[in-house]
This record gives C-alpha cells, structure tokens and sequence, in this order.
C-alpha cells in the first residue's frame, strides 16, 4: 500500500493505492477523518480488493461540496460553487491515469 499526498480541484487529496487499482474510492474527509485514513485503508485491503482511496481534504461543507451556488436554505450561508464536479472530474484522469478503474464512486462513512 502507498500513500500520496495531491493537489486537486483547489484543495489536498490523500491517495492510498492498494494493487493495480480496479476501483476508485472519493472520499471527502475533514481532519478527524485523516487521523484513521490509513486504519480505514488496512480494513479495505485485508478483503484483498485493489483500490485507490481519494481523500479529499474539505474547509467547508457547504460550499465545496454543493455542485451549484444556491441562496440560503437555513441561516444565512449560501451553498456553493462547485468543488464537487470539480473533484469528480479532476481525479481519475489526473491522478489514475493509467490505472483500468470502473466508475468513480463517493464513499461516505468509514466501515469501521
């Protein structure tokens, strides 16, 4: 397993790699999330299933990771601009170029 650290669609992106990579792991985390990163990876890879895990390392929920900018719906803060499409598109090509991966998919919580 090997760990690398990117810069993708404005923000930092932790990528474990496990094998020849047949499926893409994005994974928007906040910084307790990093602290059990490579715990989460260990679980994935003692099932023996090659894998890329992105971690996409994110400031603010409501405005990276809304595709579109949209008014308030409780409060005062506006969702936002974007970052989401912006991850999607960015990570397979730049970051697993060569890699025979089937379709991106969104991880939500650990399995742990």
């Amino acid at each position: 397993m090997t760990k690398k650290t990117h810069e993708i669609g404005g923000g930092r992106c932790d990528v474990i790699l496990f094998g020849e990579p047949r499926f893409l792991l994005l994974q928007p985390v906040d910084e307790h999330d990093l602290e059990g990163l490579e715990r989460e990876a260990a679980w994935i890879a003692a099932r023996d299933i090659p894998f890329a895990l992105a971690a996409f390392k994110i400031e603010d929920w409501n405005r990276e990771l809304s595709p579109w900018d949209a008014p308030p719906a409780f409060g005062s803060q506006a969702f936002g601009y974007g970052r989401a499409f912006e991850i999607n598109d960015l990570a397979a090509p730049r970051t697993f170029r060569n890699a025979a991966l089937r379709q991106p998919f969104w991880k939500g919580s650990s399995p742990m």
